[in-house]
């Protein structure tokens, strides 16, 4: 199963916050990760002892998107930690950052290996995905790795 770090913003991902992630991939490492993965997240590295805190879907498949087309909207979706996309893309390129990450989109499956269900945003639970709506997201089945 893959892996995904969240170092900077683990708060904001176990809490339901975060849902979506700017990374500084290769093209190739990019391709590993597919509409639908379930992936294991980390609150750093595991290689610097992360440990696993929550599993995530990924709910699109990674894009490119230059960094100065982030929204506010978008810095909400990556947590909420900064006080707008400027200052998002400011800590971002300060900390190396390139111009061109990949945009990952995802929803929390599982916390601490306690299922999670919230209000997933219409737009995103099927966009897609090629499953069944749920009637009821109170009863949403959780995708598992098969």
């Amino acid at each position: 199963m893959k892996i995904i770090s969240f170092a900077w913003t683990t708060d904001a991902l176990v809490k339901g916050l975060k849902t979506e992630t700017r990374r500084d991939w290769t093209d190739d490492y990019a391709r590993q990760f597919r509409v639908g993965d379930v992936c294991k997240a980390f609150n750093k590295n595991p290689r610097c002892g992360g440990k696993e805190i929550a599993r995530i879907q990924i709910l699109k498949n990674p894009y490119r998107e230059s960094i100065y087309k982030m929204t506010d909207k978008d810095e909400k979706a990556e947590g909420g930690q900064w006080d707008s996309a400027d200052e998002f893309i400011k800590s971002w390129l300060e900390g190396g950052g390139c111009e061109n990450p990949y945009v990952v989109k995802f929803r929390l499956v599982s916390v601490g290996g306690v299922p999670y269900v919230s209000d997933i945003p219409e737009n995103l639970l099927n966009e897609e995905l090629d499953y069944p709506k749920p009637e009821d997201k109170n009863q949403l089945k959780l995708f598992e790795e098969g």
